[in-house]
């Protein structure tokens, strides 16, 4: 279904809405809303298959394939009830062909259940040294009495172990804290 920018103003209308309701809430009940960050770097992915494709060095994530797909994963431990806000992605391309996709997950305690996604960059055309941030957030609130939540990092390459690069990823996320 497509959006047009009636249905994307009223989104955001409602979405003004109750974060404004929201405040007044936290204000009548002396609260504040605090934003906090949490920042994965490479030492915190392992890679999901065949280890040999997997080059972690300087600070960055590469495949060391010129043309095979690296997956990576990397486990999200955020404090129940925290509100997810953003994911955002920090990366290098020297290739417009190659590709990386990187996705927030949260799935059931449960092994067989299904997950969900929560927010998704696919970084596509653009070449260089840039970031990417998705800021529609499905599921936005943690329930880590039934979730647990992730990170899944693909990187493709075009050509060269090189194509991709991978520095680190930030979740944005807000917390309602009492105040003494």
């Amino acid at each position: 279904m497509a959006l047009n920018s009636s249905d994307v103003s009223a989104s955001d209308d409602i979405l003004a809405t109750h974060h404004n309701l929201l405040r007044q809430d936290v204000r009548e009940s002396n609260c504040d809303i605090q934003t906090r960050y949490l920042t994965l770097g490479t030492g915190d992915f392992i890679p999901t298959g065949d280890t040999s494709l997997w080059s972690n060095l300087v600070g960055r994530i590469t495949s060391s394939s010129n043309t095979v797909a690296l997956i990576t994963m990397a486990g999200v431990h955020l404090p129940t009830d925290a509100i997810v806000t953003s994911l955002k992605v920090y990366l290098y391309k020297d290739d417009a062909a190659a590709s990386l996709g990187v996705a927030l997950y949260r799935h059931q305690l449960a092994y067989a259940a299904s997950g969900d996604t929560m927010a998704s960059i696919n970084a596509l055309a653009t070449t260089g040294e840039y970031t990417e941030e998705d800021t529609t957030i499905s599921n936005a609130t943690v329930d880590n009495e039934n979730y647990r939540y992730y990170i899944s990092m693909n990187i493709a390459p075009n050509n060269s172990s090189l194509d991709v690069r991978f520095y680190a990823a930030k979740i944005t996320y807000t917390i309602v804290k009492s105040l003494p």
